[in-house]
């Protein structure tokens, strides 16, 4: 099995939640309050207690660091963010409890260093309930300052609202109760609770049916003996990098909910889930020094993927040039992944309700190629390789005019010769080769290799390697990981000043270096990286995006009034 990541790189649907309706003005106000809010300057801890709370039932959950996302922002406070400073003003005029907390958040006494997680999780309704909706419960956990603090917070919070808001929540606080380590709040027919102590606070509420109790439901998340961050792969590869923000989620719970839609039937979606094991995601957005990063994670427990073998070596990689416009290398198991795809994801495919556009498509598929789905997929043996070099400036013979032509070359390792000239000579009849060639590309096949491209590095290709192959650093990239691929904004920079591109777009290129996909398989886990890099490797990727936006919001494209443009005469 290759390393997880290159150290060289430098690398780095479901339905909307129905959040749970009828839920207290407590919970209401608590959400809406900690959101807008500004960081505390102390620096962030590492160990994010309150994310233990998390029950290990839960289906999905969101989280946000506020006060990391602020700093990254290049912004200290709240209201060194533009404009602020004006409303913070304006807001003294209307509610000065309201202005202080912009001010100073700590009044309301939360960590905002640390991530807020929501969290829910939602059941079907039953089957002989025709007219049923899901139902569901989750709550909210974050971090205290301490919850001496946080208490008091509550009662600055209730101050907004005025003296009647202050007395009501005076009323409130005055019947919290102490439960082992907690204290907790909890009114009679509110299907909302909140416990809280010097490591969390937890607010958790649903519909009635599920939530028929809030304080008992809140202690039993609260005293869990599972947890979703110790029982879940990709919810703890999600928490390991430090999250700005980011989401997980159990898809095959959540694809469960479809079958509360009569069009949706159920035996369908169980053979789905049956397949495709119980899938889990979890995808993680990170501002750090001169980049932007997604890590996305993929876990399944179904049969098939225990039976994925580690991807073959990258041998193709040979014929990428050092300087690209943008590449591709994917190397997989396809032998594995073939048996699954033949065996059990297509036959299930054609056996739903829909299953006949796909086979549809087969039909029309096999009049242009000559194959059905199952002999195409017998033609590739894993590996994969593209390259998009230049874009070159190539005079018209007929015409005159010069016109742009991609320099590019695709090439792939094959594993049914046999198959992939049946595609040939069908594309060859339909006169496709012909017009390739008219226009300086081809096709050849060389041993078990088989490429796409122009004239010149099809030669290059029959030798099985370009004299300025990719090498270094670029090269770890594109081999040390599974899937692999690197847009080079340098080179497309270039090109965009070759071809004259407006001055505003050429500014906007030069502030970037590369974008970088990667994949790779460990275990059950997958995982796939998306980084955006800068030029400035200083300044937090976060804050170049932010000032990016402001210049070409500040940008003025002027159009001409009506009355301005130009008369137009028409001969008659």
């Amino acid at each position: 099995m290759k390393q997880f990541f290159s150290t060289d790189s430098c690398a780095i649907a479901v339905r909307k939640p129905l959040f749970i309706h009828r839920f207290s003005t407590l919970l209401a106000a608590f959400t809406l309050a900690i959101m807008p809010v500004l960081a505390q300057d102390k620096p962030a801890k590492k160990v994010d207690a309150a994310v233990k709370f998390i029950p290990a039932d839960a289906q999905m959950v969101l989280s946000i660091n506020i006060g990391q996302l602020l700093r990254k922002s290049g912004h200290e406070t709240f209201l060194d963010l533009p404009g602020m400073k004006e409303a913070h003003n304006e807001l003294k005029l209307e509610n000065e409890m309201a202005a202080k907390f912009l001010e100073k958040p700590e009044l309301l006494g939360i960590d905002l260093d640390q991530p807020i997680h929501l969290f829910g999780s939602f059941k079907a309704p039953d089957e002989d309930d025709e007219f049923g909706e899901p139902t569901g419960w989750g709550g909210i956990v974050a971090t205290p300052l301490s919850a001496k603090k946080f208490e008091k917070g509550l009662r600055n919070l209730a101050k907004v609202g005025g003296d009647e808001g202050e007395q009501m929540a005076a009323m409130l606080l005055d019947t919290m109760k102490k439960e082992g380590a907690f204290n907790v709040l909890a009114g009679e027919g509110i299907p909302a609770a909140m416990g809280f102590n010097d490591d969390v606070i937890a607010i958790v509420g649903g519909t009635p049916d599920v939530v028929e109790n809030a304080a008992t439901t809140l202690m039993k998340t609260l005293k869990a003996n599972k947890t979703l961050s110790a029982a879940e792969p990709t919810f703890r590869s999600y928490l390991d990098g430090d999250i700005d923000m980011g989401g997980w989620l159990n898809l095959t719970e959540l694809m469960k909910l479809a079958t509360s839609d009569p069009e949706v039937p159920k035996d369908q979606i169980d053979q789905l889930t049956k397949i495709l094991g119980n899938m889990r995601m979890a995808g993680a957005l990170h501002f750090d020094p001169g980049a932007v990063s997604f890590d996305a994670f993929v876990s399944s427990d179904a049969e098939y993927m225990k039976n994925i073998k580690p991807a073959p070596k990258k041998e193709l990689v040979d014929l990428i040039p050092q300087k690209t416009l943008g590449s591709l290398a994917y190397s997989f198991d396809m032998e594995g992944s073939r048996k699954w795809m033949k065996e059990e994801y297509l036959p299930a495919l054609k056996k739903m309700e829909g299953g006949e556009a796909l086979a549809v498509a087969e039909i029309a598929i096999m009049g242009v190629l000559g194959l059905n789905f199952n002999d195409l997929m017998d033609i590739p043996k894993g590996e994969f390789m593209f390259t998009f070099i230049d874009m070159e400036k190539r005079v018209d013979p007929d015409f005159g005019f010069e016109e742009p032509r991609p320099k590019l070359l695709f090439g792939m390792t094959v594993a049914n010769q046999k198959n992939l000239k049946t595609i040939i000579d069908k594309v060859t009849e339909e006169g496709l080769i012909e017009g390739m060639g008219e226009v300086g590309f081809g096709l050849v096949t060389v041993n078990d290799r088989f490429f796409i491209g122009n004239n010149e590095l099809l030669d290059a290709a029959k030798l099985g390697r370009l004299p300025n192959a990719v090498k270094g650093p670029r090269r770890n990239v594109l081999t040390d990981n599974e899937v692999s691929m690197v847009i080079d904004f340098q080179q497309i920079l270039r090109l965009a000043q070759d071809f004259d591109a407006p001055d505003e777009a050429v500014d906007v290129l030069r502030l970037f270096d590369q974008l970088q996909a990667l994949g790779n398989m460990k275990k059950d886990l997958y995982k796939y990286q998306v980084k955006l890099l800068f030029r400035d490797k200083k300044v937090n990727g976060l804050k170049q995006l932010i000032n990016l936006a402001e210049k070409v919001a500040e940008q003025e494209i002027g159009l001409p009034e009506p009355d301005d443009a130009p008369a137009v005469r028409i001969e008659r």
